[in-house]
């Protein structure tokens, strides 16, 4: 492949639209069933604050780590001084920590719990896909 062409499709891939999958959930019309899927939802709404809360320490414990390493690594009276002078910024470290805290995989096991228990009571799921980025 020419150079040429290699930087065509990588112009090209950053201008694919960026595709989700919307859920939309009927309820279901009897009176049983809307019961049913309001204990589904009792049991949704701690499946994801335990997420979050699980989120919010992991990126302060993110945070912590990369203000300990950065100070460690910039400190000009330190043994280890590894990178004085790299130009890389507090952020750099930061954000290198908080990439480990991604708890989508948590919130994704809430939502298809929910889901089952939601289609368990009658109600129906239905998905589409939607474009998020690069829609024109």
């Amino acid at each position: 492949m020419r150079p040429q062409s290699a930087v065509l499709l990588l112009l090209l891939a950053g201008c694919t639209p960026v595709m989700e999958t919307a859920l939309h959930f009927a309820p279901p019309t009897s009176e049983e069933g809307r019961q049913c899927v309001a204990r589904c939802q009792a049991e949704r709404a701690p499946c994801a604050q335990s997420c979050d809360r699980r989120e919010r320490l992991c990126l302060s414990d993110a945070e912590s780590r990369a203000m300990r390493d950065y100070n460690i690594d910039t400190d000009p009276d330190s043994g280890r001084n590894r990178r004085a002078g790299s130009g890389l910024t507090y952020f750099d470290y930061a954000d290198r920590y908080r990439r480990l805290c991604s708890f989508t995989g948590c919130r994704d096991a809430c939502t298809a719990t929910y889901r089952s228990c939601f289609e368990a009571c009658g109600g129906t799921v239905t998905e589409t896909r939607v474009c998020v980025a690069n829609c024109g």
